[in-house]
């Protein structure tokens, strides 16, 4: 709940400190090279952030009734975070100055700030909390597929032994934290396009 929660302060923050939406959210905009091209890099990006809520399949099988449930979970994981993330880029172009923001390396650190009247190492400690969760939950799945291909006679089958108490494929887990751990050490690590966004 920490990586939502930061996104719903900010939301709350905006409201409770009387921000309002700029105008030119509400005016189109002209339809020239510039403003297309604009509207292609967001498009990537959005298509990155939504990346990793179809995820919820690959632990389908652990789910109470998932027939009926994981695809709602699914859907409610979709529309939630439709509506945090609209509401969040048009507070963000309406507190801060986009022009500023453009120039920003930790955008939505300095919309907390501004908006919450909080320091933006506050927000800061919430990204890198949400960078370890989504790193823990990526794990999680791959580790589940590993799994699933182990059962299915696609990878050995030692990779599709569980634990006898608590069920948990711990043979696919460690090799998923083997595989994370050697890439880790070899390539340089970069900062991504959702460090702040909580994945």
């Amino acid at each position: 709940m920490i990586e939502p929660g930061g996104l719903v302060w900010i939301v709350v923050s905006a409201a409770h400190s009387g921000v309002s939406f700029s105008p030119a959210l509400f005016t189109p905009p002209p339809l020239d090279a510039g403003v297309l091209s604009g509207i292609t890099f967001a498009s990537l990006l959005a298509f990155f952030a939504f990346f990793g809520f179809e995820d919820l399949a690959n632990v389908v099988e652990e789910a109470k009734s998932p027939q009926r449930n994981i695809p709602w979970a699914m859907a409610l994981t979709l529309l939630i975070t439709i509506v945090l993330y609209v509401l969040i880029a048009a507070i963000s172009v309406s507190a801060v100055p986009p022009s500023i923001l453009a120039t920003s390396t930790a955008p939505l650190s300095l919309v907390f700030s501004t908006v919450a009247g909080v320091s933006p190492t506050t927000f800061s400690v919430i990204a890198i909390v949400s960078t370890l969760n989504t790193i823990l939950a990526q794990m999680t799945m791959t580790a589940r597929v590993v799994y699933g291909m182990a059962q299915q006679g696609d990878l050995p089958g030692i990779a599709g032994r569980v634990h006898s108490r608590t069920g948990t494929p711990l043979i696919a887990t460690g090799l998923v934290m083997l595989a994370v751990a050697a890439l880790a050490l070899t390539f340089p690590l970069e900062v991504g396009p959702d460090d702040e966004s909580g994945g």
